[in-house]
C-alpha cells in the first residue's frame, strides 16, 4: 500500500498524461495484481536505463522495456491524442 501522499502524487501524474479513459481502463481491481501500464507485477529502477521508444506514425508509438528474467524486450504500444497544447497517452495496446 503507498503512502497517502505518493497515491495523491500518483493520481497528479496520471490526470497529466493519461486520457480519462485510460484511467478508467487500467483502474486497479481486487482480482488483478498488477501494472496495466508497464504490464508487469514488478517495476525495476533500471528500466529507466533501457527504455526505448520507437514513433510509428503519428499517434502511435512502440515502447520497449527490458525484461530482465526472460533477459530480452518487451513491448508496449502507446496511442497517443492531442490535448490542448500537448499529447497525453490515450491507449495501451499488449
Amino acid at each position: 500500500m503507498l503512502c497517502h501522499d505518493c497515491q495523491e502524487e500518483l493520481i497528479r501524474i496520471k490526470k497529466r498524461y493519461l486520457s480519462n479513459k485510460l484511467i478508467k481502463k487500467i483502474e486497479p481491481s481486487e482480482d488483478l495484481d498488477m501494472d496495466l501500464i508497464v504490464n508487469a507485477q514488478d517495476v525495476f529502477i533500471e528500466w529507466l536505463d533501457s527504455i526505448k521508444v520507437k514513433k510509428i506514425n503519428s499517434k502511435r508509438y512502440n515502447v520497449y522495456l527490458f525484461n530482465f528474467y526472460d533477459n530480452r524486450y518487451d513491448s508496449i504500444q502507446l496511442k497517443v491524442a492531442k490535448k490542448k497544447d500537448r499529447y497525453i497517452i490515450d491507449d495501451i495496446i499488449f
